[in-house]
């Protein structure tokens, strides 16, 4: 089925953070590590196979980390910091609105990046929220791969946002699968890196108080 998810989103921010970030090569994964748990950041970025800030950093991963202390640290002030010091060749991920998350999300999956977000509320079960490019290198397959054993391992379920699209109003249309991480099952094995499974288009409206803006 479709979401809608509204780009524009209003929150204000009147604080200063100390903004926490790791960029992990392969040698030095934040998914391979068993001392490292998912509830340990807030934003992963997966990169893909892309040219970024100069080079090209297929298979990296970004580890944004969860400050524990700071109960307003949403993930739209996250990744505001983070795209302060990344992505700042790429115009257009560097002027989409950063009121909120769900531009920023989208503009990395445009630039060939997967983007997971922890998004668990208090109440209910683990939760990461995941938004897939359109394509997928095979580093990155990889790099799902390892993220699917931690999933089992701390039992969170996903909800996985593919196949993007801007409506009129501005609006970010998607598609959505939720599951364990058996969701990444059918991008793993399609060359594309898109399901095939096209034909629900039914659609709801997200609010600006969900998980997102958080």
């Amino acid at each position: 089925f479709f979401i809608n998810l509204p780009i524009i989103l209003e929150i204000n921010f009147k604080f200063d953070i100390i903004f926490l970030v790791m960029e992990r090569s392969e040698d030095m994964n934040f998914l391979e590590d068993e001392n490292t748990g998912l509830k340990d950041m807030k934003i992963l970025v997966l990169l893909g196979d892309n040219i970024v800030d100069g080079k090209n950093r297929d298979g990296d991963v970004d580890v944004l980390e969860d400050d524990k202390n700071d109960p307003y640290y949403y993930h739209a002030l996250c990744m505001d910091y983070y795209l302060k010091t990344h992505f700042k060749d790429k115009k257009r991920v560097q002027n989409c609105n950063r009121n909120g998350a769900n531009a920023m999300f989208y503009e990395l999956t445009r630039e060939k990046a997967i983007v997971v977000a922890e998004d668990t509320s208090i109440g209910h079960p683990n939760t990461l929220l995941v938004y897939m490019p359109r394509t997928l290198s095979e580093k990155q397959k990889q790099n799902i791969k390892l993220l699917q054993g931690k999933i089992q391992k701390e039992n969170y379920e996903v909800n996985l946002l593919y196949d993007f699209k801007v409506d009129r109003d501005g609006f970010l249309q998607s598609k959505s699968k939720r599951g364990n991480g058996r969701v990444f099952d059918t991008f793993i094995e399609d060359k594309k890196g898109l399901p095939h499974e096209r034909k629900n288009n039914s659609a709801s409206r997200i609010e600006e108080n969900d998980d997102l803006s958080r």
